[in-house]
């Protein structure tokens, strides 16, 4: 039993199709780095995980951070300068000596 040919698709059709999905972007390089923040800012880095929780959004702690630093971008001057804190101490505290075993 043979089957019938399928019918070709119209060549107009296809780049209509593509012309009209929009553009993804490119994801960015992403770049691990470190960096310490005080116990208080820790704390609320939590806070405001719990009260996007609240409404259903499970936020991580860099999703935060980025979406802090994407309204600080939209600050005027006086304000962006106003809200940046104090730097802290660089460095790690120092850590006990470790005796060698023999």
């Amino acid at each position: 039993m043979k089957l019938a040919p399928k019918p070709a698709a119209t060549p107009a059709a296809a780049p209509a199709a593509v012309a009209a999905a929009p553009k993804r972007k490119l994801h960015e390089k992403r770049i691990r780095t470190s960096f310490a923040l005080p116990e208080s800012q820790i704390v609320l880095l939590v806070e405001l995980k719990k009260r996007c929780l609240e409404f259903g959004m499970n936020v991580k702690k860099g999703e935060l951070l980025t979406a802090g630093l994407q309204l600080l971008k939209y600050l005027p001057d006086t304000a962006l300068e106003a809200a940046v804190l104090p730097s802290m101490r660089a460095g790690r505290k120092n850590a006990p000596v470790k005796k060698r075993k023999k």
